[in-house]
């Protein structure tokens, strides 16, 4: 529905704008939420325009683009909680589009 949609441009914005000032547990109480937005978009993913599908793609290249920055910048202080949101990020994105989960 366009309103997943809403929220998915809602939650980059949010965290491109306040992301630098995010903590740990911010960051994956943000990628739980991120998972959640793409379930409901992969949810009515038949639904969607192409443009609808376009800006999808886009937004998600910007989230995407966010958590790796912010993981990149803990990396030096805080190695295991940015290795834990990397692989939460991961998990939440294979399992909002319905995508097996990597094998260990």
């Amino acid at each position: 529905s366009q309103s997943a949609v809403n929220d998915l441009r809602t939650f980059q914005q949010e965290i491109e704008v306040n992301g630098a000032m995010y903590t740990i547990k911010d960051w994956k109480k943000a990628a739980k939420s991120y998972a959640r937005i793409n379930k409901r978009i992969y949810k009515h993913y038949s639904e969607y325009t192409p443009q609808q599908l376009q800006e999808v793609g886009k937004l998600n290249g910007q989230c995407a683009a966010s958590f790796a920055k912010a993981t990149t910048q803990s990396v030096t202080s805080k190695a295991q909680g940015a290795i834990g949101i990397i692989k939460g990020i991961v998990e939440g994105v294979r399992e909002s589009f319905g995508l097996p989960q990597e094998r260990k």
